[in-house]
């Protein structure tokens, strides 16, 4: 049983990191940008872009069903999923700041 849970854990997982992505590149491509890892950005415009990627998720415009709002821990998440790729990739965490630490305007 215990190995069931986590493999199911472990699939659970593995999906809403794609999900992540996919809403990730869709919000990329809605605000006009294609470099997934925001290249050539300064780290303020990258925090700037997560800053709108997490508000558009509070407000569920990337989601599949008709909820009104995401909660907090959804968005903290997800956002964590992105940063996860980013350094997955050898690019720093685009929801820290020029010190290192976490934006404030997030």
């Amino acid at each position: 049983e215990a190995y069931s849970h986590q493999t199911a854990t472990i699939g659970s997982t593995k999906t809403n990191r794609i999900g992540t992505f996919k809403c990730w590149t869709s919000f990329l491509l809605s605000i006009g940008l294609t470099g997934l890892y925001l290249e050539g950005l300064s780290k303020f415009q990258q925090n700037i872009v997560m800053s709108a990627f997490a508000q558009a998720l509070r407000e569920a415009a990337f989601s599949s069903s008709k909820r009104e709002n995401s909660v907090e821990g959804t968005v903290n998440a997800t956002l964590s999923y992105v940063a996860q790729a980013f350094r997955s990739n050898n690019r720093p965490d685009s929801r820290l700041d020029v010190d290192g630490k976490m934006c404030f305007i997030l």
